[in-house]
């Protein structure tokens, strides 16, 4: 399976399950920013700007910690702009 069980935990693996991403596939087709608004409008106390940064680090491969900062402010700002 893709992104659900790349590097995120069971907890944001459900939460992309409930907005229909099942696979690496399903979450490259709308988007890291995309992804993250639905699931934030699901759950919107305990979705942080960890989960955004998360998937994007899932997606590239990389703990969400070593997503450089640049890039954590580029996701924010594409949030923000919504």
């Amino acid at each position: 399976m893709g992104i659900p069980d790349q590097k995120t935990g069971p907890v944001s693996t459900g939460w992309l399950r409930e907005i229909g991403v099942e696979s690496t596939a399903d979450f490259k087709s709308i988007g890291i920013v995309e992804a993250y608004r639905r699931v934030k409008a699901n759950h919107p106390r305990e979705a942080t700007l960890n989960l955004l940064y998360g998937l994007e680090a899932a997606l590239v491969g990389i703990l969400w910690k070593d997503l450089p900062p640049e890039r954590k402010a580029e996701l924010k700002q594409e949030v923000d702009a919504f």
